[in-house]
């Protein structure tokens, strides 16, 4: 609630100390909302405060779902302006951009933060609802082979703890994110056990995973 109320605040203070001042690309052609008499906000400028509140671990998906939606739309974009059309023609727009489920998961995130603008009154209702979103799980990941690996591992690389990193993942099956927030507090010495809480889940990796960590 706190950085709910933290986000809200900037929102207003940006639009009171420097709406005037921002350039063409953030500046909203703001129109007057037929009922209420009171001026609507940029969407790109609702997004800041969505970003500061948002608390999964993929908000780098949601920064660039953010970053295609100024592709495809580069002027300013008023809330009232988002229409069940322009939803439409956006979710479009990433398909011809991108492949597999990274379209529809781009655009999951835009949907959230319409979801975002709905609770803040911003929106009636969330224009982007029944679009139909397919998904594509026969998608065939390829996996490296212990041969690929070893090959890896004997080549150089100019950041050497990116390397360690990248191979530590294959081995354990770790997320970036989850080995770049590991601290020796992770470490079980007596077990020999290597503990992470997850958001959905508790991994526990025992000997072989904690013999590679110390080398």
């Amino acid at each position: 609630m706190a950085k709910l109320l933290r986000a809200q605040r900037e929102i207003d203070y940006l639009h009171n100390h420097y709406w005037s001042k921002l350039p063409p690309l953030f500046h909203s052609q703001v129109r007057e909302d037929e009922t209420a008499g009171e001026p609507l906000p940029d969407f790109f400028l609702v997004s800041i405060g969505y970003l500061n509140i948002y608390q999964p671990k993929d908000s780098r998906m949601v920064q660039a779902a953010f970053s295609y939606l100024r592709q495809f739309h580069p002027a300013s974009l008023p809330v009232n302006h988002i229409t069940h059309s322009f939803c439409t023609r956006f979710f479009r727009f990433l398909q011809e951009r991108l492949h597999g489920n990274t379209p529809v998961n781009y655009f999951k995130k835009f949907k959230m933060c319409l979801d975002y603008c709905v609770e803040e009154n911003l929106l009636p209702s969330n224009p982007a609802k029944g679009i139909r979103l397919p998904q594509y799980n026969d998608v065939t990941k390829q996996i490296l082979s212990p041969k690929e690996l070893v090959k890896l591992t004997l080549t150089p690389c100019r950041n050497p703890e990116v390397k360690r990193a990248f191979l530590f993942s294959c081995q354990s099956g770790l997320r970036w994110c989850d080995i770049q927030e590991l601290c020796y507090k992770n470490i079980d010495f007596a077990q020999r056990h290597l503990m992470l809480v997850q958001k959905k889940s508790c991994r526990s990796f025992t000997k072989a995973c904690l013999a590679y960590l110390s080398e």
